[in-house]
């Protein structure tokens, strides 16, 4: 089988993760994103509400260290990613911004078990989760983030809407089997109302 062919170790589509490129790439995406969203929990009624947060597939860790500034009633805020550099530039921003006391960073591959007790988190959150996840992939890491949230707690997926505003019939449709899929998952979990 030739390289082209074999997977790679990992599923993320830039397959140069050191690269310093993705890295400020990364930050900026994450900075225009919030931005464009109104802020890091604008559909939050009452984000004070949170005390121990998780964002998976963290990268450099803008978002989660801009919501340590923005939250300071939140005690715990982990972030995980697969990338080595990734984790430790977030690890060096944090302790930049003054935030490493309540902000953490660990190495760790979304696509196994999330290693944490169930029901740890108040807040479980996962942007751009399409950049790596694989359709059979969804399955497992929305049930592990089940099992990290404690009842009543909040899972929160930030996808794109490219297909819904695509003239490509094929995107379209693409984009209507993810909402269905993630609507039927949601349901056979307990409800739409446990996704955010």
């Amino acid at each position: 089988m030739t390289r082209e062919h074999q997977e790679q170790s990992h599923t993320y589509f830039i397959q140069e993760r050191t690269n310093g490129e993705e890295l400020a790439r990364l930050s900026l995406q994450d900075e225009m994103v919030t931005t464009a969203m109104g802020g890091v929990l604008p559909e939050q009624a009452d984000p004070s509400v949170f005390r121990r947060v998780l964002d998976i597939a963290c990268g450099p860790g803008g978002w989660l260290i801009v919501t340590a500034q923005i939250y300071p009633t939140m005690t715990r805020l982990v972030g995980v990613d697969i990338s080595r550099q990734m984790v430790a530039h977030a690890q060096i921003q944090a302790e930049n911004q003054q935030v490493s006391g309540r902000v953490e960073f660990h190495v760790i591959d979304a696509l196994l078990l999330l290693a944490f007790p169930a029901s740890t988190f108040d807040l479980v959150n996962l942007r751009f989760g399409v950049s790596f996840l694989r359709t059979w992939d969804w399955p497992k890491l929305l049930s592990e983030m089940v099992r990290v949230t404690h009842a009543g707690g909040v899972i929160r997926l930030t996808e794109g809407e490219v297909g819904s505003q695509s003239s490509s019939p094929a995107a379209t449709q693409l984009y209507e089997r993810g909402v269905r899929a993630l609507s039927s998952w949601a349901s056979f979990y307990g409800g739409a109302e446990r996704l955010a």
